[in-house]
This record gives structure tokens, C-alpha cells and sequence, in this order.
């Protein structure tokens, strides 16, 4: 298993879409997101697997309503990667294995 770590271009939502993407398209997936030495970095995983990737930005009032999120898309096989504030809302980001 192989990892990196990406800094930059994490700021907006389109940005991060668009940094998760571009390293969708070669093997990575998110493996964690956080503020470390001034500035945003993600995690980024090569285990052998290949994955779709969903950004989850809402303003959730809850720790229950961002369980009831994080449950229903349990249900459709996604996975947590990545959990935070980032933008002004409250952040998930999910990933499922593609066939």
C-alpha cells in the first residue's frame, strides 16, 4: 500500500473535487483531510482498489442528523474517509469501491 500527501488547492469545494479527481483517475483514494503546518493536506491511499469518491457539504445543527447522513449513505456502500469543517459547512467526504 502505497501513500502521499497533497497540499494546496483544498480551499473550495470545486477545488478539492477537482484535486480528489485527478488522483481518482490514477489509483488514489482519500484516506484522511486535515489543517497541518499552516495549510490544508490530504492523505491520499494506492491499495489495489479503485474508487468513486462523494463530497458531502452541509450545515448540519447535529451530531444526529450527520449520523443519520452518514447512515443512509452507509446504505448505499459508501464509506467515511474524511470528516471535518472546511468551507463553512461540516464536511464529509465518502468513498465506494468500484467493481
Amino acid at each position: 500500500m502505497k501513500h502521499k500527501m497533497v497540499a494546496g488547492r483544498l480551499r473550495t469545494r470545486d477545488a478539492l473535487t477537482e484535486t480528489i479527481r485527478e488522483h481518482e483517475a490514477d489509483g488514489w483514494s482519500v484516506a484522511a483531510l486535515g489543517t497541518t503546518f499552516g495549510g490544508e493536506r490530504m492523505v491520499l491511499v494506492d491499495d489495489g482498489n479503485r474508487y468513486q469518491h462523494d463530497i458531502v457539504c452541509a450545515s448540519w445543527k447535529s451530531p444526529e442528523k450527520m449520523a443519520a447522513t452518514i447512515a443512509k449513505k452507509e446504505s448505499e456502500g459508501w464509506q467515511v474517509c474524511a470528516i471535518g469543517e472546511c468551507f463553512g459547512c461540516n464536511l464529509l467526504i465518502l468513498k465506494r469501491k468500484l467493481d
